[in-house]
């Protein structure tokens, strides 16, 4: 028997009762929607009670209304179980479905199979970005009300980018962050508080950003998630990541002038991008910086084949001379934006 090493959770407790209160407040609206409407129909003056029975349709179905918008407040997951709803959540598919793992409540079992997801959606696979991370420092780090977590990552399989967000220092009222070792708060139960998706028209994209508040009675965490696009659309990076593709332009380039290539090799698409994230950079430090085309390092890993890629980008082709070879031979590329 398969049983759970997690700590007895008793926080939707409250969630259950606010369900039942919900299909009582159905069944008793129902009830007297049915009396109201008998009476509507004997009565002399049926054009009063007519009114008088679509208002009251509209009140309950705004008391309903109200009710199941509580009940989705109350409801909430613990960590393990935010954790793994965030590994299955694919942004891409989840507005066609009508259906958020991410926000929304967990559906009643009512004895059919539930689908959790969509055949296409991703199991991200996420590998942390250090250098935007600060992460605790061991398993037993215990945080305190002035401790704030960041943790950047980015999906291996589906490139989108996520942003985990782990504040204690939000909520001052309390002061008790939950931990193991209390009996009565061992585990944080996060409830979802607000969800904003901002679209970007240019590429018809969204990017999410989701708040979840601790409902212990004295714990200030909050974790805010935000889920965004890949940076570069695939088609653009085809052409530098595709191995066959990539080493065919540099045994291309190669053949072509033998002598100036002499010992070098094609690159790989590690080396491309290498060298790409290296061009952002130095834009980044010095706006307008340039670079030759004829750049050998430039010429093997993107020749004439990736100029869509840079524009994309915000580079811009310029044509100069000047006294060195390089330099009279061609165009350059200049970045004049600032690249975020």
């Amino acid at each position: 028997m398969l049983t759970s090493s997690y700590p007895k959770r008793t926080a939707n407790t409250g969630a259950s009762r606010s369900a039942e209160r919900v299909d009582a407040c159905e069944g008793r609206a129902v009830r007297e929607l049915e009396s109201l409407w008998i009476l509507a129909q004997k009565s002399p003056d049926q054009v009063c009670l007519l009114i008088v029975f679509i208002r009251c349709v509209f009140h309950v179905y705004f008391s309903i209304s109200q009710q199941k918008l509580k009940l989705v407040m109350l409801t909430g997951k613990t960590g393990p179980r935010l954790i793994n709803d965030l590994l299955d959540y694919d942004l891409r598919y989840a507005r066609g479905t009508g259906r958020n793992i991410l926000a929304d409540a967990a559906p009643r079992f009512t004895g059919t199979p539930l689908v959790r997801k969509g055949p296409k959606d991703c199991r991200h696979v996420l590998i942390r970005k250090d250098s935007q991370t600060e992460a605790p420092r061991s398993n037993d780090e215990q945080p305190g009300v002035l401790t704030k977590y960041v943790v950047a990552s980015c999906c291996t399989d589906c490139r989108h980018h996520f942003q985990i967000i782990v504040d204690f220092t939000l909520r001052e009222d309390r002061k008790a962050p939950c931990r193991l070792s209390d009996e009565a708060n061992p585990m944080h139960h996060l409830r979802l508080v607000d969800l904003k998706a901002l679209k970007e028209p240019a590429s018809n994209t969204y990017n999410e950003t989701y708040r979840f508040e601790c409902t212990g009675a004295c714990c200030p965490v909050m974790v805010e998630i935000k889920i965004s696009p890949p940076r570069l659309p695939l088609h653009l990076l085809a052409s530098v990541i595709d191995w066959p593709k990539i080493n065919a332009r540099g045994r291309k380039v190669i053949a072509e002038d033998p002598e100036r290539y002499r010992g070098l090799e094609p690159l790989s698409p590690s080396q491309a991008l290498t060298n790409l994230r290296q061009y952002l950079l130095d834009a980044k430090v010095t706006p307008g910086k340039r670079m030759a085309k004829r750049n050998k390092k430039y010429v093997l890993g993107f020749a004439d084949e990736c100029d869509q890629l840079f524009e994309y980008l915000g580079f811009l082709t310029v044509q100069d001379d000047g006294p060195t070879e390089e330099v009279s031979l061609g165009a350059f590329f200049a970045c004049f934006i600032t690249i975020l």
